[in-house]
């Protein structure tokens, strides 16, 4: 086993500070809304030996009858109340089978990793990065996780085949646990991890055809644009393709995207699929006026040398970032800065 970063087997990927141009179409008013990620340090990510130790599909790991600190971060909570570590114990050790493995598994999922932006760009980044460091690594993966037609398709895509699937009623004994250091770390991507993402999926990527898309949210239960219909309108009228994502799976979702010169989309996890995107194209993402933290996309944007546009977009409904409603005649000027490709 070697290091993907060195001499040091516990190095998955070292710390690298990043410089990020602004958004192609910045206007100076707007720029509040970007400048906290000009420059930005992205931690070392390391492997971490917990030793012999216990894990349930819910991501609580524990020895005896201590939980770990780590379990907290898996489940994204601030403390377990005392009422609750003894339901926790009652449960894993009174209610549920112990399952003995005689291996050395990897922890490479929290209780968000089903949502497809977590799945797609904080836990497919280790995996690839683990399985590039030795194919013979374990990952495990909780069944509920596992059920999600796109987190099967995406290991299928990959060829990874050595994981554990954490099935309900069960604990689960691991000779040597191990987890990736930061946990939760999410909303800025390191580099050289999304670099070899990429790369397990090079046999289903499209060549850049030219081909400009708009991809819709109107099947979505919330963060829609409440007049998108004047907008798919005004898209088709510059030839761009709409299409619903939902409508297709995991491979089918990747061709579409990679082969695009151009995709605009409003805010969520469609966006995930720039990771897709060639370097040469160009994104739009439609975005709430005052959002200064949803920066995700302009972030993932920077590591893969895709040009990013932004257009902020009213709230449908006062008080709520969800839905948008878009300026229509403002918007077509966006789009015509966005074709001309920003000059």
């Amino acid at each position: 086993m070697n290091s993907l970063e060195g001499t040091d087997d516990r190095v998955l990927a070292n710390s690298v500070r990043l410089a990020r141009n602004p958004p192609v179409n910045i206007a100076p008013e707007d720029e509040h809304l970007f400048r906290a990620e000009y420059t930005r340090d992205i931690p070392a990510f390391l492997i971490d030996s917990l030793g012999a130790a216990y894990i349930d599909e819910n991501h609580f790991i524990f020895e005896k009858f201590k939980i770990l600190d780590i379990s907290l971060a898996l489940n994204r909570m601030d403390k377990m109340s005392l009422l609750g570590l003894v339901r926790f114990f009652i449960k894993s050790y009174l209610l549920k089978k112990t399952v003995h493995v005689s291996s050395r598994a990897f922890v490479v999922t929290d209780n968000w990793s089903g949502g497809f932006f977590h799945w797609m760009l904080d836990v497919i980044p280790k995996i690839a990065s683990l399985y590039k460091m030795d194919p013979e690594f374990v990952f495990l993966i909780s069944e509920d996780t596992y059920q999600v037609a796109y987190v099967k398709e995406s290991m299928r895509l990959m060829g990874i085949e050595n994981f554990y699937t954490l099935k309900k009623n069960r604990i689960y004994h691991f000779d040597r646990l191990e987890i990736i250091s930061p946990i939760g770390y999410t909303g800025n991507f390191h580099p050289r991890m999304i670099e070899i993402s990429r790369s397990f999926f090079h046999k289903t990527l499209n060549a850049t055809s030219g081909s400009c898309i708009y991809v819709s949210r109107k099947k979505a239960s919330r963060r829609r644009i409440v007049n998108e219909d004047d907008i798919i309108y005004y898209l088709g009228t510059r030839n761009f393709e709409i299409v619903c994502l939902e409508d297709h799976n995991l491979e089918e979702q990747i061709k579409i995207i990679s082969r695009a010169k151009m995709v605009v989309s409003v805010h969520g996890a469609a966006l995930s699929h720039l990771m897709f995107m060639h370097s040469s194209s160009r994104v739009l993402e439609i975005r709430g006026e005052n959002d200064a933290i949803r920066n995700c996309y302009f972030s993932l944007a920077s590591v893969l040398s895709i040009d990013y546009h932004y257009y902020l977009a009213k709230e449908a409904d006062e008080g709520s970032d969800e839905d948008l409603l878009v300026d229509l005649s403002a918007f077509e000027v966006c789009i015509d800065t966005f074709v001309k490709g920003g000059e």
